[in-house]
């Protein structure tokens, strides 16, 4: 029979992450200062993040005050044109609503007519190109095709 090793004896990492001996109760010297160091440096570095964005805060705050009183109405660099008389923006709000005035909607009978006109329409052009052209005898692709559909022409 083969033998096969545990899986268990395979895995590397260990069941529990073992803390720094500088914790413990009572830490050898050498870890314990080792530990303190750490924690200095990691201390230091949120230190100097702080410095460096109370300096970014400050310049901005400088770049606010040199710019003057901002309308929050218009975005930052934008120069609007002021205007004087009261006519002139009274003709820009006409202009601004009765610039596309929508269309009616169609009622089936006006779609039908209108279906029957370019069918006519396009029979006739039919009809001459062939009396003019014989070799063309394409049909129109909007004609219906059926038998209620028969139009003479005289």
């Amino acid at each position: 029979m083969p033998s096969l090793k545990k899986t268990t004896d395979l895995i590397e990492i260990p069941a529990i992450v073992e803390p720094h001996q500088g914790t413990s109760y009572n830490p050898p010297v050498d870890a314990h200062h080792e530990l303190l160091l750490k924690a200095a440096a990691i201390e230091e570095k949120r230190l100097q993040d702080a410095e460096r964005m109370a300096e970014v805060k400050k310049k901005m705050e400088a770049a606010k005050l040199t710019q003057g009183v901002a309308d929050i109405t218009v975005p930052a660099g934008m120069v609007v044109q002021k205007i004087e008389d009261g006519d002139e923006l009274d003709n820009v709000e006409e202009s601004l609503t009765s610039s596309r005035k929508l269309p009616e909607r169609k009622t089936k009978s006006q779609k039908n007519r209108a279906i029957r006109v370019l069918t006519e329409v396009c029979l006739v052009e039919s009809y001459q190109n062939m009396n003019t052209h014989p070799h063309l005898t394409e049909a129109c692709p909007s004609r219906k095709s059926g038998p209620e559909e028969t139009l003479s022409f005289h």
